[in-house]
């Protein structure tokens, strides 16, 4: 999976975006880039735009994501706003609903400028 991993400066957002097909080690490795930069940087606000991906892995993978981020101290304190793409909504769905049911503060979006706003608790207006 190609993916990048970085700090939006503008919006003090860790932004995460991801294309094509994913693996559940993808995924392991994507969470682990994203706690070295919210441990590194003090951010908390994180931004996963899956939108083109193509492939998820299944739902155990994120299963077991939404428990590892539960339990770990850093990344249990992470509001994340995803953005899914059609083709993973399934389990885009289920990954949301199992970490919300684990305490972890996260939501999906269909655009990138209504998720930067609940982030960061602007409208975008003005």
């Amino acid at each position: 999976m190609p993916k990048e991993v970085y700090i939006d400066d503008s919006a003090q957002v860790i932004v995460v975006k991801a294309w094509g097909e994913v693996t559940a080690e993808d995924i392991y490795a994507t969470k682990d880039a994203v706690r070295a930069l919210s441990e590194e940087a003090g951010l908390t606000l994180v931004l996963a735009d899956a939108s083109e991906r193509t492939k998820a892995p299944s739902v155990f993978t994120y299963y077991r994501l939404a428990r590892i981020i539960a339990d770990d101290p850093v990344l249990r304190h992470v509001k994340l706003a995803y953005l899914p793409s059609a083709s993973t909504l399934r389990e885009s769905r289920f990954f949301a609903t199992t970490a919300s049911n684990r305490g972890i503060d996260v939501r999906l979006f269909q655009a990138r400028q209504e998720a930067l706003g609940w982030l960061t608790g602007s409208t975008g207006s003005g």
